[in-house]
């Protein structure tokens, strides 16, 4: 509540007020000076203000320095006089991020002898403290010396002055702006100034052509400058000289500049006052720009802009009556750049600088438009956003009272525990299950570990503990099984059918390992196919050749990201079966690198003695891998480490011959190439004796794969002849098979149709089947280097060169 000493103290500093503004009116009046003079009870004072509640400052006490009482934190930006006759200490809003001083000009208000209001009214005087009930400063003192504020519109105009460099944006007149200065010698030079004087500095403030000084900095030449500025008075200086001091300046007019004085120790130069073109304020065009102005004044008001306030006080407080005033208030308040302001502050067209204010203004309309519906969208998305969440936080709370939903985590959790009643787990696996369980129900869903937590046990929960299909041990459904697969063989099919016919009588074919050797192409991966087909039992094939990291096989470590189990873990879920057919294909080409042996650790996997408690990395729970069926295929055992070809059972699969390749072609590979040309079976016809031809001179390999490249190759031919009308039907015969497959790859071997005398024939073996050598005999003079010996061309292996010597 109020006290009666404080409405008295307040009434003391309002008749105050009133005596500086009646002051400054005789002075006007009576043309006593052009300059305007303050009671003394306002020069000698101890001036405090508060920066936003958080720090105080005050004058000192020798300081003949008016300083305007502040209500509002300083930022970077501009600030209006808005007064018809001069300076006078009145309250200071912000505006534009800088500061307003409010003044009607009238001096006393209506009604008032003495120049005072009530608190919180405002009847035409000086409103000096604010905002009625709040004091922003308080003014002590009486020594009656005098100090001088120059008005706006005086036309007194000193001859030189010292040049204050700015580089963001021009001063305008009738706008006060803080000034940060940093130069040490620079400030001193200000505080000379101030003292010498004994009233308000006077300088000259320019702006810099290019903006890549430091604001405040002194520099020597004029060319760096615009010829335009703004004559300033320093109203207020704040700080220490060796860290730099705040001044706070008013514009008092545009200046230009008409030559240099000196430029040591700071630049100072000649100026003139630059008046506006004589133009008539009753004008109707004027007029028009100033309504337009006010109007879009107030259209930028009503979208919130972020200098709101302050247009609301000049629109309160503005002379339409002074376009000129109003065009340089108005082109402050934007934040247009630099060179748009300077060019504002060049026009002395009145008409033209109201035009280019009122572009301006309009470019803040048009990006406070913008703003504004940006923010509205943003806003209806954040508000749908969390409206959304709202209602469904809410629904969830109330199913789960009324006990017709449960949340996620609750719902996992009672997944995963049914899932593990309905497992035939071991204890072991069954024990870390249900611990993981409990771990996950005190953990957060968004923490990393609960997902860790779920991966591991959906793999536990995966994994199909003592699930097994029927198994078939019915010989002679396995022999007509291989019979439909393969044709020959005899020898690979008769100890696949004995393999069988033990786990017959076993009742099992737990702890075997059969590998596969033979050259590529004859069959080894489809042999196992037919094993798990005719076993019925699921197959699973993974290739192994050239795996270099230990944990393909052993799987990660869950403490890495992305960890996962080992290939045979993966193979137990993906047939969802105990007792499934896993082929590791190309197990002679398994390479080490730095991250391990993969062929060591295959060791405890195929190993019938280990696997039943074959331990992952991942899993970290033993597994029972006895009940798999491992078959590996190689196409040599002379890389597969010693260990592990001890676990195997090794079937050799031969070749095959000429004639089991003919009845390949025909039962199987041409059926089955025709289909894929899309060729109807009357369409193609091929000889025996053209597949003869086409087996011997083409694809003289064990396998039938590039044979069966080959007959795909001949009826791709065909097709194209079909589909382009040149021929209906064709049919393909040792006269037209060059035709289709070009020459042959391999010619005759028979150099001789008669071997003469000294020739002998010989026959070599090759993993491509056997071919002939001839060996031929020379007589070599004794004299000439003969000596009787044998000696061998081209590659041939170390056993047949030994052969030959021996």
């Amino acid at each position: 509540p109020r006290t009666h000493g404080h409405l008295m103290e307040r009434g003391r500093l309002r008749r105050l007020a009133g005596l500086a503004v009646g002051a400054r009116r005789l002075a006007t009046r009576a043309a006593i000076s052009p300059a305007v003079r303050l009671p003394g009870a306002l020069q000698r004072s101890h001036f405090s203000h508060s920066l936003g509640g958080t720090r105080r400052l005050r004058q000192f006490a020798n300081s003949n320095v008016a300083a305007p009482p502040i209500t509002r934190d300083v930022r970077n930006g501009s600030a209006v006089f808005l007064s018809a006759g001069g300076v006078v200490p009145g309250s200071l809003r912000g505006f534009h991020g800088g500061w307003m001083l409010r003044s009607d000009g009238d001096g006393m208000g209506e009604g008032d002898p003495e120049g005072g209001v009530a608190p919180g009214e405002d009847k035409g005087g000086e409103e000096l403290f604010g905002d009625g009930d709040n004091v922003a400063a308080v003014f002590e003192g009486d020594q009656e010396t005098g100090s001088q504020l120059v008005s706006r519109d005086n036309d007194w105009m000193p001859a030189e002055v010292i040049v204050i460099p700015v580089f963001r944006r021009p001063i305008f007149p009738g706008i006060a702006t803080p000034i940060a200065l940093t130069n040490p010698d620079f400030c001193e030079a200000i505080l000379k100034l101030k003292s010498s004087t004994g009233s308000y500095p006077l300088v000259g403030i320019f702006m810099t052509k290019q903006p890549t000084r430091e604001e405040g900095t002194p520099i020597t030449s004029t060319e760096d400058l615009h010829q335009i500025g703004c004559l300033g008075q320093v109203v207020y200086i704040h700080g220490v000289q060796q860290l730099g001091v705040q001044l706070l300046v008013a514009g008092a007019g545009r200046i230009l500049i008409t030559g240099t004085v000196r430029t040591d120790p700071f630049l100072t130069v000649s100026i003139q006052k630059c008046k506006d073109k004589p133009f008539d304020p009753t004008d109707k065009m004027i007029k028009a720009w100033v309504l337009q102005i006010i109007s879009t004044m107030k259209s930028v008001v009503k979208l919130e802009h972020s200098f709101k306030e302050q247009l609301q006080t000049a629109l309160t407080q503005v002379d339409v009556n002074n376009p000129s005033l109003l065009a340089d208030i108005t082109a402050s308040m934007t934040t247009a750049d630099r060179d748009s302001l300077q060019n504002v502050l060049n026009t002395l067209d009145v008409q033209d600088r109201l035009s280019q204010a009122l572009r301006l203004l309009t470019i803040e309309l048009d990006q406070a438009e913008l703003q504004k519906s940006i923010h509205k969208q943003m806003e209806d998305s954040v508000s749908k956003m969390q409206r959304k969440h709202f209602l469904t936080e809410q629904l969830k709370i109330i199913k789960k009272e009324l006990g017709l939903e449960k949340d996620d985590k609750e719902e996992l959790i009672q997944a995963l525990t049914a899932k593990l009643a309905e497992l035939n787990a071991p204890p072991a696996a069954e024990k870390v299950i249900t611990e993981q369980l409990k771990k996950m129900s005190m953990l957060e869903p968004s923490s990393p570990e609960f997902n860790i937590t779920r991966t591991y046990l959906d793999w536990l929960v995966s994994i199909p503990w003592g699930v097994s299909t029927d198994e078939n041990f019915d010989v002679k459904k396995a022999a007509k099984v291989l019979d439909k697969d393969h044709y020959g063989m005899k020898d690979v099919k008769d100890r696949i059918l004995e393999f069988i016919a033990v786990g017959k009588l076993k009742k099992s074919v737990q702890g075997r390992i059969i590998c596969f050797v033979g050259p590529p192409g004859v069959g080894k991966t489809s042999i196992g196919q037919s094993v798990a087909s005719s076993l019925n039992r699921k197959f699973y094939r993974f290739s192994v050749g050239g795996m270099t990291d230990v944990a393909e096989i052993k799987g990660h470590r869950r403490t890495y990201v992305g960890a996962m189990p080992g290939k045979a873990v993966q193979a137990l879920k993906s047939v969802g079966c105990n007792n499934p057919v896993i082929m590791l294909d190309e197990i002679d080409k398994v390479g080490k690198g730095y991250q391990g042996d993969p062929a060591s650790a295959m060791l405890e996997m195929l190993d019938p003695a280990q696997n039943a408690e074959f331990l992952d990395h991942y899993l970290d729970v033993p597994i029972d891998l006895s009940h798999v069926l491992f078959i590996c295929t190689a196409n040599s055992l002379d890389t597969i480490p010693g260990p592990l070809k001890d676990r195997m059972e090794v079937i050799q699969v031969s070749g095959y011959t000429a004639e089991d390749k003919l009845h390949i072609a025909k039962t199987h590979l041409w059926p089955a190439a025709r289909a894929e040309a899309g060729i109807k079976g009357s369409q193609v016809s091929i000889s025996q004796d053209a597949l003869r031809q086409l087996i011997s001179k083409y694809c003289r390999e064990p396998g039938v794969r590039n044979l069966q490249k080959q007959v795909a190759k001949l009826l791709r031919k065909a097709a194209y002849l079909i589909a382009t009308g040149e021929k209906d039907k064709l049919s393909i015969g040792m006269s037209n098979l060059t035709t289709y497959s070009g020459p042959p790859v391999f010619p005759t071997d028979r150099i001789y149709e008669r071997t003469p005398p000294g020739v002998v024939m010989g026959l070599a073996w090759s993993s491509m089947g056997g071919t002939s050598l001839y060996i031929e005999a020379a007589v070599v003079a004794e004299s000439e280097g003969g000596k009787g010996s044998m000696r061998s061309t081209g590659q041939m292996g170390d056993v047949m060169k030994e052969s030959s010597e021996i």
